[in-house]
């Protein structure tokens, strides 16, 4: 039997029938395996509604709030009990359509939730596990994400798998930190301070060696993805010797990194680079690519032509549905500060898609690949020394 089928089955062993319920006033009957989570319950609703799972939440009848995503079904217990169908539980679905900037703020939050977690060495691995797995589902591209654990905080920015390891016991967090680096989590990234592994010896990590010996699996496709990244970032600002005017054409470039790397969507660096050191040059400092998109100031510096009321549009739209943000801060500005001060003329259209609802969102299948179908990094030699990327 499938985890969740619509309909009610007589003989289902151990599964949970539901009913779930609209404002409208129609039902729906559902039979639910027991280890299926309310997130794997939304899930298929979703699919089955053609809506996405952030479109509404599920209230067992009777309780005081929502249902949390990792909760098993099957440990509510039921409302009704039927004579030919015996029990069943009653679930509201309500509509709660967020915006694109509240959803931010919201798995923002829950980021630093995970962070938080992943570092708790009093949270043992199995718990942080599952709440790990819900995260990164709803969330996938949020897998290289670099933050702090409070807001406006000076700390360090890094990513999920840097919270895992940092003065961690290899045993304590094994199972999180491959959960992590199978959903695409580099262990080739650094910031401002440093490459990951790096902070992880400082700390005295029970993972330096096991990270080396995964850091050698997967060093091609970090390596090709970095690439990659790098030949996008300056094809979108200009700030390459092979620039691209035709919008379609750049957004075909975009959607197909995207689909090729979509762990690097959130990614930020620069294709401006120490040859020795890997760190950026440039007051735009560690940038994802929602940031060049927007470098209006930068193309015209490179002698392209004045940006159109579209340019970059169509790139902007391709890396939204992958899941990109607006607000990675980065060089003391968020994203869309940055484009503000770049002068894109694509602010105001921006502003309306972060007011309006979240877009549908493209699979996010990650996997491991030798090739590296965008050849190699673009040549970036300064010609301005007041570029956006090259100080």
């Amino acid at each position: 039997m499938e985890p969740v089928v619509f309909s009610y089955i007589e003989d289902a062993g151990k599964a949970t029938h539901v009913e779930i319920l609209f404002t409208s006033g129609a039902s729906l009957e559902l039979t639910v395996r027991e280890n299926v989570m309310f997130l794997g319950l939304k899930q298929a609703l979703a699919a089955h509604l053609q809506i996405t799972a952030f479109d509404f939440q599920l209230c067992v009848v009777g309780a005081d709030a929502p249902a949390v995503d990792s909760q098993l079904v099957s440990s509510c217990k039921v409302q009704d009990e039927l004579p030919s169908q015996g029990s069943k539980l009653i679930i509201s679905l309500v509509r709660s359509i967020l915006s694109l900037e509240r959803f931010e703020e919201k798995s923002l939050q829950e980021w630093r939730d995970m962070a938080s977690m992943l570092q708790n060495q009093s949270i043992d691995d199995e718990t942080a596990l599952l709440h790990l797995q819900v995260f990164l589902n709803m969330y996938p591209g949020l897998v290289n994400w670099q933050s702090t654990l409070q807001p406006y905080s000076t700390e360090l920015f890094r990513p999920l798998l840097s919270f895992a390891v940092d003065s961690t016991p290899l045993e304590l967090r094994r199972q999180c930190v491959d959960e992590l680096l199978h959903r695409g989590a580099r262990i080739s990234i650094r910031h401002r301070h440093g490459f990951l592994l790096d902070r992880a010896k400082r700390s005295n990590s029970g993972f330096i060696e096991y990270l080396k010996q995964k850091e050698k699996a997967c060093k091609k496709h970090e390596t090709h993805a970095l690439a990659a990244w790098r030949v996008v970032s300056s094809k979108l600002c200009g700030e390459t010797s092979q620039p691209v005017q035709d919008e379609a054409e750049m957004s075909g470039i975009l959607n197909e990194f995207c689909k090729h790397y979509p762990e690097m969507v959130n990614f930020q660096n620069n294709h401006a680079v120490d040859g020795t050191t890997d760190e950026p040059y440039g007051y735009f400092d560690y940038s994802p690519l929602m940031t060049f998109a927007g470098a209006q100031a930068c193309r015209r510096r490179r002698g392209n032509r004045a940006d159109a009321a579209d340019t970059r549009k169509s790139s902007v739209v391709a890396l939204l549905k992958h899941g990109a943000r607006v607000d990675v801060h980065h060089g003391g500005k968020t994203s869309l500060e940055w484009m503000k001060a770049e002068g894109s003329l694509l602010i105001e259209w921006l502003e309306e898609q972060l007011a309006g609802p979240i877009p549908q969102h493209e699979p996010f299948n990650f996997k491991l690949s030798d090739d590296t179908p965008f050849g190699p990094t673009s040549r970036t030699r300064p010609r301005n020394p007041r570029g956006c990327c090259i100080a």
